[in-house]
């Protein structure tokens, strides 16, 4: 395994039907790999899809403090602030359950 920075497989996806469209969220949601590209021959299934998309942007700007707390500790292993993942999911798991353990505020 190496570790350090990683830089994602750039990837396009053609035509948006139902599997093109699963294949286009998968890829969107895997740290390995950056979506730059989808393609359709109907504009308006583009459209479509773009807005499925914004509105999945907005709702995912919003993290739990759990969230954010797992999310900074990958960005330190993107950075190589971190070099194990088994070292990161420690931490992340550490993290998580001092603040389930911590009174809310």
């Amino acid at each position: 395994m190496t570790t350090g920075k990683f830089e994602p497989v750039r990837i396009g996806v053609a035509g948006v039907g139902s599997f093109g469209l699963l294949h286009a969220l998968t890829l969107q949601g895997l740290a390995e790999a950056e979506l730059v590209a989808v393609m359709h021959r109907r504009q308006e299934r583009l459209d479509e899809i773009l807005s499925v998309g914004a509105i999945a942007d907005e709702e995912a700007k919003a993290l739990t403090p759990a969230g954010e707390t797992v999310m900074n500790i990958w960005n330190k292993l993107d950075a190589g602030a971190i070099s194990d993942t088994t070292e990161a999911f420690d931490e992340a798991d550490r993290r998580v359950r001092e603040q389930q353990q911590a009174p809310a505020e």
